[in-house]
């Protein structure tokens, strides 16, 4: 999108809180190929913009909006919306990973998400198509990563928090609501929420295509 793009949304975030009773500035603009994160300051609370997400999805004509909650260091909430056109890149496309490390995927803003060569994420949620793309993606780097996926018919699904509790990596697509909040606002092909090791909050990433 382009910058005065960017700036009316802004705006239109405003006056929609505003019309809510919310006084509320948008302070920065982090644009992504998939979704830009709008971080705002305003006086309201977290259930409060989580609760107007789905109404603002609607007054912005996007996809979706996800609320975050409170920036760390920070008393401003950032409020996620997916781009009218999303653009995915490709492998070609992205600085080739150091050693024994392959890329995963791209962060909201582009840039690439590596992760350590040898091991095993864990995949819940999407599709066939999905967890393809992405063992492809391993394919064509040579990686010796082994994707996982459980499903909530299997019984290890029963057992994933302890597999979590042991630091294993997770990829969460959309329909992974029972373990990621939010993932329901997932958009598909290759949107994910990442839960890397030892982090209790999940990363935004988005797919590459090998």
């Amino acid at each position: 999108m382009e910058r005065n793009q960017l700036l009316e949304t802004a705006y239109k975030i405003e006056q929609f809180l505003a019309n809510n009773k919310i006084k509320a500035t948008v302070v920065e603009i982090e644009q992504g190929p998939v979704i830009t994160r709008y971080e705002i300051d305003a006086v309201t609370t977290f259930q409060i913009l989580q609760f107007l997400s789905y109404d603002l999805a609607d007054y912005l004509h996007a996809k979706n909006v996800r609320a975050l909650d409170a920036v760390i260091g920070k008393s401003t909430f950032c409020l996620e919306i997916t781009n009218l056109a999303p653009l995915f890149f490709c492998l070609a496309d992205l600085p080739k990973p150091d050693r024994d490390k392959i890329i995963l995927a791209v962060t909201i803003s582009g840039r690439p998400y590596y992760v350590s060569d040898c091991g095993i994420i864990f995949v819940v949620g999407g599709d066939s198509m999905e967890e393809d793309r992405l063992k492809e993606l391993i394919q064509a780097q040579a990686g010796k990563v082994i994707i996982w996926r459980i499903l909530p018919s299997d019984k290890s699904y029963e057992t994933l928090p302890s597999h979590l509790s042991k630091g294993r990596p997770l990829i969460c697509f959309k329909g992974a609501a029972s373990v990621v909040r939010d993932s329901s606002k997932l958009l598909g092909s290759g949107d994910m929420y990442f839960l890397p090791k030892g982090s209790p909050e999940p990363l935004r990433l988005h797919a590459v295509n090998k």
